[in-house]
């Protein structure tokens, strides 16, 4: 409080007055009579503690009719700070702190509102104030009528649904310079209050004390009401053969009386697909055989039905199965997934796995060694600087050490055990009993990836445990089967049949740029961070052309995992006791460790991957666009696109390129990096993922497209860039802008597919990182889905470039024109009363039907609503017209006949079966029922960012991956 002299203020001043003391001046206590106590001259303790009265203020006030309790998800905490015990009831009456308490306690359990649940009209404390067996559990109401007591959905008016009171409040307590005889009646305050840690009150004796008690409530606080608005969250599917795999995280899971935050689970279930019925199935006869159904009679392995209430709750329904699999009678609902039986399921194998026989490599040398290098295991590694231990003591964080990331210290052994699975005590529990800890992080964003070796199929996924696991699916065998059974897995393909290393974990690597932030998982107060959570990438290849794949090469990263090089608001900066100048990152050294970057894998031997290379630099962002993966001639390459620099999907530099070439042994040759446009400023690409576009069918790569997001001013834009990989040396790539234009930010992948042997791309506008993301302004904001005929930019008899896209009812003449670039849009909806406006976040959905398939979505503008809803656009792939359109001859769709797989935020999958016939409209039978025969109903939830499977009738065993995320 000084000038810009350095004089104290008269602010200062007055402030100070106000708080000198009246030492020896007892008529001075609460002597001043202002109407406006802040016009008093002074500020000094009364010497009364009225606890009961301030509850009952604080009770009338939040009952009251100015309640500043308005929505039924509201979530509303008091923090009562007190420098003594309770004196004097709710008139002033002077009395015992014991005299006192039973109605200071009574008054913090009607905040806190927890009831017996076998009678609602008793408050509780504990277990044990309920009789007759009953729970204390938190009072529900109706949503759509908060003064209505429920137990269950039914009692509530129609379309509402039973929640937990937004007047269940609970009281922190705060003791400021008390004795040790005080204490253990705050204590007791506290546990009525429900903010009690391990039975105690919070305490304070001097102001930093009191900043850190004050700092550690609200940042409670802050995590009981994220974690009061989570659900069980289902994050993806993937099917392979007879297999569809389920990934889940929780941000807190109940095992027992343990809880445990942040864990993750992969199921796996069957699949079953003929030309009658599609379905999913879990294991109830536990024999690790599909078996359709049983003896000739409905039943056999249950088909599932995912779907999620508007209660906001996902249900699973399990149906038996006749013997031509379709759907019989309902046998059970389970009320969450925990219920269904699953194949296998990793987290419980893991568990299950001594921490012994775990094998986690990382690798602490260059990161672009000269040929495949040998991984080391984490057990093994003693260099514990990179892992945030400054002074290389082999203790990381502790007190003289100047950059920190826990709050305790931990040793750098006791820290290596913890990432085994070990429970070190006196950090984050992950104990589920008294023998296991569950050692499964979540996988949030990273998309399984399979891949079918000869002997055995392994599954690739990344976790926020810091790890790329790997874990073995198994053999599907078709042979020796029991009546009605159509598959069965084993661990192999070998001669027997053992069923004991199914979905076993094979090994785990940890990227050197994770290192420094494995400790922040220790922490008892670890709120969530990214690590590995990039959808894996495998490139398959035929290096001596004989028409085998003989080479496997995975690609992974950390997506929004690390940090980035940029200063500014708009960067998240590494930790600085591994990376203190990010300018100096070199792969060869450890100046730098903690960047956002990628890494490649030779996984051709399950057994033994082989570490090639890991990227990172300064201008790279974080790892969101994936790779593009580049054959020229004899070369390869690996090109990515820099990222957003900050968690709400924003960018502090302009776009850049970074073009790796790759030796005959794909380590790292060089890397380019490119500034392609110095237009594109405070942007970032958009996803990758992709081969790129062979046109001539030579075995090279012909162009790359993306996406770009770029902010001028408050608004954000976009374009679509083309790659033309013409030459040996990535520097004399040609870049070209697509739309001559400004679009909306493109955020997805660019899919391209033939149509009606013409080259076409497919792609839509929207972003979506952070919940209000770019909300709509007005009913002309709208987002587009495209299409772009690209047989000029390919073939060099037409530019690139496009000056605008036109609607889909304009496109036809163009086609028979036999135009080269031509294009056509859908608008999407603009932003309503409830929902935000509709946009693209879901890759494109491509087939061999001249179909076109895009997944868009509506986030919730409720204040208590639940993610969203989307819906799924099926287009003539030429046209974007309908797929029962026929009035463009010669460009009419044959019979389409298929499943999509819609994966939404609750869980639920929609399952949207079709078999469209364009010239016998009567006889189709079609999902798209909107917007002319175009869109589908919605449906509720958020969609994943990749793509909506189609799985059309069998013609073999292979499919896609289904895959979605909760914002």
């Amino acid at each position: 409080m000084v000038d810009s002299n350095g004089d104290t203020t008269s602010t200062y001043t007055n402030l100070m007055n106000k708080l000198d003391p009246k030492e020896n001046d007892e008529s001075g206590y609460m002597s001043c009579h202002n109407s406006n106590k802040n016009t008093c001259p002074y500020i000094i303790n009364a010497g009364l503690t009225p606890t009961a009265g301030t509850l009952q203020t604080a009770i009338d006030y939040l009952n009251g009719e100015d309640t500043p309790i308005q929505y039924w998800c509201q979530k509303t905490f008091i923090v009562y700070v007190t420098d003594g015990l309770p004196s004097v009831d709710e008139n002033g009456n002077p009395k015992t702190a014991d005299e006192l308490m039973p109605d200071v306690l009574a008054k913090l359990d009607t905040l806190k509102n927890y009831r017996c649940s076998n009678d609602p009209s008793k408050l509780c404390t504990t277990d044990e104030d309920c009789s007759g067996g009953g729970k204390c559990v938190p009072y529900k109401v109706c949503s759509n009528n908060l003064s209505q007591s429920c137990t269950k959905d039914e009692d509530c008016p129609s379309g509402g649904y039973c929640v937990s009171s937004p007047h269940n409040i609970k009281t922190y307590i705060l003791g400021v310079g008390l004795s040790d005889e005080a204490k253990p009646k705050l204590d007791e305050m506290a546990v009525h209050g429900g903010t009690d840690v391990n039975g105690h009150a919070y305490y304070a004796d001097n102001p930093d004390e009191l900043t850190e008690a004050l700092s550690t409530i609200f940042t409670d606080i802050l995590k009981r009401a994220s974690s009061g608005t989570s659900c069980s969250i289902l994050s993806e599917k993937t099917k392979e053969g007879a297999s569809i795999l389920q990934a889940v995280f929780y941000p807190q899971k109940q095992f027992g009386d343990e809880t445990v935050d942040w864990v993750g689970y992969l199921y796996d279930y069957w699949l079953y697909n003929s030309d009658i019925a599609t379905n999913i199935r879990e294991d109830n006869i536990e024999n690790k055989a599909l078996d359709v159904c049983t003896n000739g009679s409905p039943g056999g392995d249950y088909i599932l039905d995912f779907y999620f209430e508007e209660s906001r709750a996902l249900k699973i329904d399990a149906y038996k199965s006749n013997c031509n699999g379709t759907e019989g009678n309902k046998v059970i609902t389970y009320n969450s997934i925990d219920g269904i039986h699953p194949v296998w399921e990793a987290g419980e194998k893991l568990k299950n796995n001594l921490t012994t026989n775990r094998k986690i490599y990382t690798i602490i040398s260059n990161l672009e060694p000269s040929a495949p290098a040998n991984l080391a295991e984490l057990k093994d590694i003693t260099c514990s600087k990179i892992f945030g231990d400054e002074d290389e003591d082999g203790t990381i964080d502790e007190e003289d050490e100047g950059a920190k990331l826990i709050s305790k210290s931990i040793s750098f052994s006791d820290l290596k055990n913890f990432i085994y699975g070990e429970d070190i005590s006196g950090y984050r529990e992950r104990k589920i009993d008294d023998t296991h800890t569950w050692k499964l992080g979540d996988i949030i964003y990273s998309t399984p990836k399979i891949i079918n070796y000869d002997d055995y199929s392994v599954v690739y996924i990344g976790a926020n445990d810091g790890m790329l696991h790997a874990f073995k699916l198994g053999k599907m065998r078709y042979g020796n089967l029991g009546p009605y059974q159509i598959v069965k897995i084993c661990n192999d393909g070998g001669n027997s049949c053992e069923i004991n290393k199914i979905g076993e974990e094979i090994w785990a690597f940890i990227p050197k740029n994770t290192l420094p932030y494995l400790r922040a998982l220790t922490d008892s107060d670890y709120c969530h961070m990214y690590f590995v959570d990039l959808t894996p990438y495998i490139v398959e290849l035929d290096t001596d052309n004989d028409g085998k794949v003989d080479k496997y090469i995975l690609i992974g990263g950390m997506r929004f995992g690390g940090a980035v090089g940029c200063s500014g608001t708009n960067c998240v900066g590494p930790i600085a006791d591994t990376c203190p100048d990010p300018s100096n990152y070199n792969p060869a050294n450890n100046n730098c460790i903690g960047l956002s970057s990628y890494f490649a894998l030779d996984v051709t031997d399950p057994e033994n991957p082989k570490f090639l290379w890991e990227f990172g630099d300064p201008d790279l962002g974080f790892t969101y666009s994936g790779p593009a993966f580049i054959k020229r001639n004899s070369n390869y390459y690996v090109m990515f696109v820099s990222g957003p620099t900050n968690y709400s999907g924003e960018s502090g530099q302009d776009l850049k390129v970074f073009v790796l070439k790759l030796k005959n042994n794909f380590t790292i040759d060089s890397t380019t990096e490119l500034t392609p446009f110095s237009c594109f400023k405070n942007a970032f690409g958009g996803r990758l993922f992709t081969n790129g576009i062979d046109y001539d069918g030579d075995g090279n790569t012909d162009m790359v497209f993306f996406g770009v997001s770029y902010k001028t001013g408050n608004n954000w834009q976009g374009n679509i860039v083309g790659v033309k990989t013409n030459s040996d040396n990535p520097a004399e790539w040609e870049f070209i802008k697509v739309f001559n234009s400004a679009l909306k930010p493109i955020t997805a992948k660019v899919e391209y597919a033939k149509c009606f042997n013409m080259h076409y791309i497919y792609f839509g506008t929207g972003r979506y990182f952070f919940n209000g993301d770019e909300p709509g302004k007005n009913e002309n904001d709208k987002e587009r889905i495209y299409g772009v005929r690209i047989d000029g930019c390919l073939d060099g008899t037409a530019n690139c470039n496009i000056n605008a896209a036109h609607s889909s009812n304009e496109v036809c003449n163009e086609l028979h024109s036999n135009v080269k670039v031509v294009s056509w849009y859908q608008e999407l909806n603009p932003k309503e009363d409830s929902y935000y406006k509709e946009r693209m976040i879901t890759d494109p959905t491509v087939t061999d039907y001249n179909a076109t398939f895009f997944t868009t979505a509506e986030p919730t503008a409720d204040v208590c609503g639940f993610g969203g809803r989307s819906r799924m656009w099926g287009l003539n792939c030429a046209t974007g017209e309908s797929l029962l359109y026929q009035d463009c001859s010669g460009y009419i769709t044959d019979e389409i006949k298929g499943t999509l797989f819609l994966q939404l935020s609750g869980g639920n999958i929609e399952e949207m079966n079709m078999d469209i016939v364009p010239n016998n409209e009567e006889e189709s039978n079609t999902p798209f029922t909107e917007e002319d025969n175009k869109a589908t109903s919605w449906k509720i939830g958020i969609p994943p960012e990749s793509t909506t499977p189609f799985v059309p009738p069998p013609s073999g065993y292979s499919g896609k991956i289904l895959f979605w995320v909760e914002k």
